[in-house]
């Protein structure tokens, strides 16, 4: 459980760093900041042990923070980078969330008309 919930925190932050800035449209960029928030978590937690905190370091959650932001990169990159930029999608791309949210919107909007 564990593992998913480290995945999962930074998850968000892969997908909203390059939505937030065009400085963070490569996912080495995005990899450097993950890793260094990631890093700065867990040196946080490892200097306040030293006046009683619990918590625990290890390098196990530097690695999944990472790998979570790296896999919302890709998220972003396949499904959402093509409706923020304007491209069509390429072949074969599956339509993401968005696009299918929009089509619901309006079609909703059109059957609420007399």
């Amino acid at each position: 459980m564990n593992t998913l919930g480290n995945i999962a925190l930074f998850l968000p932050l892969g997908i909203l760093l390059p939505l937030l800035s065009n400085r963070f449209r490569s996912l080495s960029r995005v990899l450097l900041v993950a890793l260094c928030l990631s890093l700065s978590i867990e040196t946080t937690q490892f200097v306040l042990r030293f006046v009683g905190n619990p918590r625990a370091v290890d390098i196990d959650d530097v690695i999944l923070n990472t790998l979570g932001a790296c896999l919302g990169f890709a998220f972003y990159r396949y499904f959402i980078a093509s409706y923020v930029t304007g491209r069509p999608a390429r072949d074969g791309q599956i339509d993401s969330g968005v696009a299918l949210l929009e089509d619901m919107s309006a079609d909703s909007t059109d059957s609420a008309q007399p």
